[in-house]
C-alpha cells in the first residue's frame, strides 16, 4: 500500500511540475509580447555596420570573458560561473529525463561523475553567495532576491545530486524543480530565458551602428 501511495505522489508531483512549466511558459510568451509591445522597432538610422555580424558576435565571441572588462579582472568568478550555470543544466535535463520518463537521458545523468559535477556546481553556487554576502559593493547592490534565487538552485543541485544516490530522495528534487519552475518568472532567475534575446538586441543596435563586432576584429567577413 505505502509502495502505490508513493506511485501516486511520484504521479502527482510529475504532472504538476509539468502543469507548473506551461504556466511558466504562458507567463513568458505575455512577457515577450508585453516587451515588444513597448519596445517594437522604430525607424532607424542609416547602418554603419552589418546587424547579423553584431547578432553572431554578441553569441559567440563576445561571451568570452576577456571580451568584457567585468569577466577580464575576474577570471576565477567567470569560471565559477560557467561550471555553476553547466551545472543546472545537467540538473534540468535530469529532470526533463525523470518527468518524460526518456531512460537513454535518465542513464546519462544519473550516475556517478554527474552526480560528483552536481555537487561541484552546488559547492560554486555557495562561493557565489557568500561572495555577494560578504563583499561589500555586491552586498550594496544586492536584494533578497538574489540570495533567494542562488539558494533555491543550489538546493536544487544538491536534491539533484542526492537523488542520483539516494532513489528516495528523488521526491525532494522534484518538490524542489516545482517551486523552483514557478519562481522562475517571478525572481531575477529569469535572466536564463531573458538572456538569448538581450543579446540578440544587443547585438543588433551596435552590430547596425557598426560598433559590433570591434572593427579590428574582421573573422566575420
Amino acid at each position: 500500500m505505502a509502495v502505490f501511495e508513493k506511485d501516486a505522489v511520484m504521479v502527482w508531483l510529475k504532472l504538476s511540475i509539468i502543469f507548473a512549466l506551461i504556466l511558466v511558459t504562458v507567463i513568458f510568451i505575455i512577457y515577450f509580447f508585453r516587451i515588444y509591445h513597448y519596445y517594437r522597432p522604430k525607424p532607424q538610422p542609416k547602418p554603419r555596420g552589418d546587424v547579423k555580424k553584431g547578432k553572431v558576435y554578441s553569441l559567440s565571441l563576445g561571451l568570452l570573458p576577456w571580451e568584457k572588462e567585468s569577466t577580464r579582472k575576474h577570471w576565477p568568478v567567470y569560471i565559477i560561473g560557467i561550471i555553476y550555470h553547466s551545472a543546472i543544466a545537467f540538473a534540468f535535463f535530469r529532470l526533463v529525463a525523470i518527468l518524460f520518463n526518456l531512460n537513454f537521458f535518465l542513464n546519462f545523468f544519473s550516475n556517478r561523475p554527474v552526480m560528483i559535477f552536481l555537487f561541484v556546481g552546488t559547492v560554486s553556487g555557495l562561493s557565489l553567495f557568500f561572495r555577494r554576502l560578504l563583499k561589500a559593493e555586491l552586498r550594496q547592490l544586492s536584494y533578497p532576491d538574489d540570495y533567494a534565487a542562488n539558494l533555491l538552485v543550489n538546493l536544487f543541485l544538491l536534491n539533484g545530486a542526492i537523488s542520483i544516490f539516494f532513489q528516495k530522495a528523488l521526491i525532494f528534487f522534484l518538490l524542489n524543480a516545482f517551486f523552483l519552475i514557478l519562481y522562475l518568472p517571478l525572481g531575477k532567475i529569469r535572466h536564463c530565458v531573458f538572456f538569448i534575446p538581450s543579446r540578440l538586441i544587443f547585438g543588433q543596435y551596435y552590430g547596425l551602428r557598426g560598433v559590433l563586432p570591434p572593427p579590428f576584429k574582421k573573422i566575420f567577413q
